[in-house]
């Protein structure tokens, strides 16, 4: 709801596996907010395959997790969960988006 208030157009999928569906489609994204944790195929998998898809790969990734396990490789971020710094956030969110108009998935 705060992105959305900022201006941001939101795209959100339920779980990895819809997530990877959506990216697949080609639809311009300017950022994936990409939780760790999620049912069918989860932040790693979806990681992994952005990172080995050409059309993909190149798109930033901010990693939601709810603890300090490992940083996700190739995210330009890592948000804990639990101790969201808003301010923090939103300053990481603002440094990577390239296309304002295209929208952010969650």
């Amino acid at each position: 709801m705060i992105l959305r208030l900022r201006g941001y157009s939101i795209v959100s999928a339920a779980n990895g596996l819809e997530a990877m569906t959506y990216l697949e489609a080609g639809k311009p994204i300017s950022l994936v907010i990409l939780d760790l944790r999620m049912p069918i195929m989860d932040g790693w998998e979806v990681s992994r395959r952005m990172q080995a898809d050409p059309a993909l790969k190149d798109i930033p990734v901010i990693a939601l997790s709810a603890n300090a396990e490992q940083p996700l490789p190739g995210a330009v971020a890592t948000v804990h969960k639990g101790s969201i710094d808003l301010n923090q956030f939103l300053n990481v969110i603002e440094s990577v988006v390239r296309d304002p108009d295209a929208p952010l998935a969650h």
